[in-house]
């Protein structure tokens, strides 16, 4: 839950945290996880915090955040997700995007944002998750 409580961590699964120096890495962005994180825990869910300056209507960080989407579709089968939450949508591997029902467990726009995954994308990796280098060459 990007940026709300002290329970914030960097709390991953070594294959978990290959993944997150790729992406921060490639994207200049910071990745954060929680207890309880998603369908498989703390230690397999990534938040990548995609509007830390919190302007909701900034659309060069949307078109960011819609690039880096459209390369974790494309790196599906290396990364292995159980699914993406972006902007009040889910996305399942070979899918299309669907609403995403969020619950309420707080009040404002902040936490609103965080709650409907709209200053973040959330990912979340299976437990077991082995983490596959790159091709650099086909």
């Amino acid at each position: 839950m990007a940026w709300i409580g002290s329970a914030v961590s960097r709390n991953w699964d070594p294959a978990t945290w290959r993944v997150v120096e790729e992406i921060e890495g490639l994207w200049g962005m910071r990745c954060e996880t929680y207890p309880a994180h998603g369908t498989t825990g703390e230690r397999h869910g990534i938040d990548i915090l995609t509007n830390e300056r919190q302007d909701w209507n900034n659309m060069s960080e949307h078109r960011l955040a819609l690039h880096i989407l459209a390369w974790l579709k494309g790196n599906e089968d290396r990364f292995a997700w159980l699914y993406l939450i972006y902007n009040d949508r889910i996305y399942y591997p070979g899918g299309v995007w669907r609403w995403y029902n969020w619950r309420a467990y707080g009040r404002g726009l902040m936490i609103e944002a965080v709650q409907r995954h709209g200053n973040h994308i959330h990912i979340q990796l299976p437990r077991g998750f082995y983490y596959e280098a790159p091709q650099l060459y086909p």
